[in-house]
């Protein structure tokens, strides 16, 4: 299990075997290779959040980056998401040496 904090405080944990999810997998290719469409970004992104944290968390997730109008920043989602991804992505590395 991963565990963590964001830098806002929003805590974590992540199953160990999200790293070879084909959804957390298909998040990752198609956000690095931004030649998709903004809709399939935005899809698979969710996806992933979806995939990595599960529903109830990732909606929890969301929940945290509300502001003062219940909007949740986009900016701030994905930046904070892929600090999540960063931990995950050096956990496996670690697991691989």
């Amino acid at each position: 299990m991963i565990k963590g904090k964001t830098k806002s405080g929003f805590a974590f944990e992540v199953d160990e075997a999200v790293a070879k999810d084909a959804r957390f997998v298909r998040m990752l290719t198609v956000l690095q290779s931004r030649k998709a469409s903004e809709v399939y970004m935005a899809e698979c992104f969710f996806d992933g959040v979806d995939a990595v944290l599960g529903v109830k968390a990732a909606e929890r997730f969301l929940k945290h980056h509300e502001d003062e109008n219940g909007v949740a920043p986009i900016d701030k989602v994905m930046v904070e998401f892929f600090e999540i991804v960063q931990k995950i992505e050096e956990k496996s590395d670690t697991a691989k040496k």
